[in-house]
């Protein structure tokens, strides 16, 4: 699980309604159970704020108590669902990884780097990068915790690879808490 930030956004005859204190009306998991209300702070313009911990696979529902509005109070109570990625834009995350041979010193080098909504993570925890030849055989694993701003590189000396053969590299890298998988990336050596 992980901290996400979310809005909700208060009007009063639509019009956006600041100095408020809400609070939660009822707030559960997509299964019924009540969660734990955070506190909800304003962020300016009509919106307000809340952090919640919450994995990509939950989705919360809730009704916020915006208070006693003067004039418009079909607005005071305000419907709001969670998902993870729904907080501003999707979620969108994708593990690129690079293998490099160098023939000349017999080494592998893999380049690998967690992207989420065009940008690179630049705290993931840790990376493993396995090598398969083409009859889908591991060869090797590597793994890593050391990143210069959210990219991994792993070398490997002497790796035993065939001239004329081609292999493939899948690198996991873990952020956040949550497990992302790259496609299977293919190093061909002549």
């Amino acid at each position: 699980m992980a901290n996400e930030t979310f809005a909700v956004y208060i009007t009063e005859l639509g019009v956006p309604k600041t100095g408020l204190s809400p609070t939660w009306s009822t707030l559960t998991d997509q299964d019924g159970n009540a969660e734990a209300q955070p506190s909800i702070t304003e962020i300016g313009g009509g919106f307000y704020k809340f952090v919640i911990d919450i994995t990509y696979e939950e989705i919360w529902m809730g009704v916020v108590d915006a208070g006693l509005i003067t004039m418009g109070n079909s607005e005071r109570y305000v419907p709001v669902v969670l998902k993870r990625y729904d907080s501003l834009t999707s979620i969108r995350s994708e593990v690129y990884v690079t293998p490099m041979y160098n023939e000349d010193a017999d080494s592998l080098t893999f380049v690998a780097y967690l992207m989420q909504n065009g940008g690179i993570v630049a705290v993931p925890t840790s990376v493993s990068v396995s090598l398969y030849d083409y009859t889908h055989t591991l060869k090797f694993t590597l793994a890593a915790t050391a990143s210069t701003n959210g990219v991994f590189v792993v070398n490997k000396s002497g790796p035993s690879l065939t001239s004329g053969e081609v292999y493939y590299a899948v690198a996991t890298i873990i952020a956040d808490g949550e497990t992302h998988v790259s496609v299977e990336t293919t190093l061909v050596l002549e």
